[in-house]
């Protein structure tokens, strides 16, 4: 996808600032922010929506939550 600005992200293909690059997930700050810490928290393994998600992403949802939960408190 051309247009996912995620995927691009990801590549390195589209500018971020990158607060923590993980083994399984990459935080940044979001381009457009709502409020003071705006971050975003993304797999690393592409998920088009949350339809997509299994039962077994569980582990991998819960890493973002707590991510950013974690990155939130600091």
């Amino acid at each position: 996808d051309a247009d996912n600005v995620f995927l691009r992200i990801l590549r390195r293909q589209h500018a971020a600032d990158i607060v923590e690059d993980g083994e399984r997930l990459l935080t940044f700050h979001d381009h457009r922010p709502a409020s003071d810490l705006h971050l975003l928290v993304i797999p690393k393994r592409f998920v088009r929506d949350a339809s997509q998600l299994r039962p077994a992403d569980a582990p991998l949802v819960h890493e973002m939550h707590s991510t950013a939960h974690r990155l939130a408190r600091r």
